[in-house]
């Protein structure tokens, strides 16, 4: 489960498919976010063999408004309406995203002088313009047609160049995707859930009948 979560987005990949789901939603409105599995124990392996055929084990991805988490949910009063969005959709062989929004999906691997982008878009773009920028320098431009059909992938030379990575797609004046990873700042850790002891294990302290009742 994601907690404090500063982006709109989330999802699943499998890698051996090379296939996976992004979900997209205002984080203001719609927080929820988690994945969920039974577990690799026969416990787990019961509730597979219950909710899937044949193909593994069985993973939800869940989002959502209005609740914490179960069992904790809110109500309608009398007349009231309460509207959200939230957005599926599919990506294919560009692994798991680095960015995504309701538009496009990106992945970028940046490493020895090379970046590699890996970009699917949700909509066709006739004029696309993929711009990459180190610092303050522009390294590559590119501009052609993208189509939901066909993940972009491209490889490019840093030059030499340093400085902060900065990639920005457009079509016309849209602004589709921005993707600034030094922006990025994260969020502190949840404290880390611990099992309480057993029962014979919890320290009783006793407490003298002068003391009665405590204060």
């Amino acid at each position: 489960m994601i907690v404090g979560s500063r982006g709109d987005f989330f999802g699943g990949y499998d890698h051996r498919r090379r296939a996976g789901t992004v979900a997209y939603a205002n984080r203001h409105i719609a927080p929820g976010k988690k994945q969920w599995t039974w577990g690799n124990h026969d416990f787990g392996y019961a509730w597979d063999r219950s909710l899937t055929d044949h193909d593994g084990p069985y993973v939800e991805l869940m989002s959502g408004v209005y609740t914490d988490n179960q069992p904790d949910f809110s109500f309608l009063a009398p007349g009231e309406t309460k509207t959200f969005s939230q957005y599926w959709y599919p990506i294919g062989d560009i692994g798991v995203p680095d960015l995504a929004n309701l538009h496009a999906a990106l992945r970028v691997e940046y490493a020895d002088g090379l970046i590699t982008l890996h970009l699917q878009v949700t909509e066709n773009l006739d004029e696309a313009r993929l711009n990459v920028r180190i610092g303050r320098s522009e390294i590559a431009r590119w501009t052609g047609s993208l189509s939901i059909a066909d993940p972009l992938h491209l490889q490019l030379s840093t030059g030499g160049a340093c400085g902060p990575l900065q990639v920005i797609l457009t079509e016309g004046n849209r602004r589709v995707l921005r993707y600034a990873p030094d922006e990025i700042l994260p969020v502190p850790s949840p404290a880390v859930a611990t099992e309480p002891p057993l029962p014979e294990d919890v320290a009783c302290k006793r407490r003298a009948l002068s003391e009665w009742p405590p204060p």
